[in-house]
C-alpha cells in the first residue's frame, strides 16, 4: 500500500518537472536563438529607389553585440580610460556577456509568460488577481532598476575608478571582461534589488503582513539595503556608490510601506 503511494505520488511529481521543462524550454530555445543571433549576425542596409532596406548579414567581427559594445563603452567610460584585452578569449566572452544581456531582455515576456502558466492551476484566485496587478508594476520597477545602473551608478563608477588611476599616477585601463561583467552585475542586481516595494506590497495584499509590521522592523530593513549595495558594489567607491544605492533601496522600502497602508484602508 505504501509503496503505491509512493510511486503514485513520485508519477505526479515527474509529470510537474516534465511540464516545468516543457515550458521552460520554448523560452530557453529563444534565449539562444536570439544570443546567437546578436552574436554573429549585423544588418546591412540598402537603397531600394529611396528606401532602406536592412538583412541580416553573418560577422562576428562586427556583429551587433559589437556594436551595441561599442555604444556601451562610448557612454560608460571616461575618454582617457583604455580597454585591455588580457585573454586570448576575453573579446569573444565580453561579446557573450552583451549577447546574453540583450537576449534576456527581449525573452523576457515569454519567461514569465510560461512560468505563470505552469503556476496558474496551483494558485488559489486571491494570488492569480495579485500576479496579474503586480506584474506591470514588477516590470518597469525592474526596468527602472537597470536604468537607474545603466545611467547613474555605472558612469559614476567608472569616472572614480579613472580618477583614482590617475591620482595613484597609473595609467587609467580596464579589461574588457571585468568591463562587460561589471555592466552585466550591476544591471541584473540593480533591477532585482528594485523590486523591493514589490515584494512587500504583495505580502501585504495576501494578508502575510500589514504595513504596521513592515514599519516596526524599518531598521533592519535599511541595514538590509545597505548590505544588498555592499554586495552590488563591494566599496570599490569607497562609500560613494554603495551609499546611494543604499538610500535608494530604504527609499524604496519605505515606498512599498506607503503603498501597504494605502492596501490595508
Amino acid at each position: 500500500m505504501q509503496n503505491n503511494q509512493s510511486s503514485s505520488i513520485l508519477k505526479e511529481y515527474s509529470k510537474y518537472v516534465n511540464e516545468l521543462i516543457r515550458r521552460l524550454l520554448i523560452p530557453f530555445i529563444l534565449f539562444i536563438v536570439l544570443l546567437l543571433f546578436i552574436m554573429f549576425f549585423k544588418f546591412n542596409r540598402i537603397d531600394f529607389k529611396g528606401l532602406y532596406i536592412y538583412y541580416p548579414y553573418p560577422s562576428l567581427v562586427n556583429s551587433t553585440s559589437v556594436y551595441i559594445f561599442k555604444k556601451i563603452r562610448e557612454f560608460m567610460l571616461p575618454k582617457g580610460m583604455i580597454l585591455i584585452s588580457i585573454n586570448a578569449f576575453d573579446p569573444l566572452i565580453s561579446s557573450l556577456y552583451t549577447s546574453s544581456l540583450i537576449s534576456s531582455i527581449l525573452s523576457s515576456p515569454l519567461w514569465i509568460y510560461e512560468i505563470y502558466a505552469f503556476l496558474f492551476p496551483a494558485l488559489t484566485p486571491k494570488e492569480r488577481s495579485a500576479i496579474k496587478k503586480f506584474i506591470v508594476p514588477s516590470i518597469i520597477l525592474f526596468l527602472t532598476g537597470a536604468l537607474f545602473a545603466y545611467f547613474i551608478v555605472l558612469p559614476a563608477l567608472f569616472k572614480f575608478m579613472y580618477y583614482l588611476n590617475l591620482g595613484e599616477g597609473v595609467v587609467p585601463s580596464l579589461s574588457i571582461r571585468a568591463f562587460m561583467s561589471t555592466v552585466l552585475s550591476f544591471v541584473i542586481m540593480l533591477g532585482l534589488s528594485f523590486e523591493y516595494p514589490i515584494v512587500i506590497v504583495a505580502l501585504t495584499y495576501i494578508g502575510f503582513a500589514d504595513y504596521k509590521t513592515w514599519l516596526k522592523y524599518w531598521r533592519y530593513a535599511v541595514a538590509l539595503s545597505f548590505i544588498i549595495a555592499l554586495i552590488i558594489s563591494p566599496g570599490a567607491t569607497g562609500g560613494i556608490i554603495e551609499t546611494i544605492i543604499g538610500l535608494t533601496l530604504s527609499g524604496l522600502y519605505f515606498l512599498g510601506v506607503l503603498i501597504s497602508k494605502y492596501i490595508k484602508r
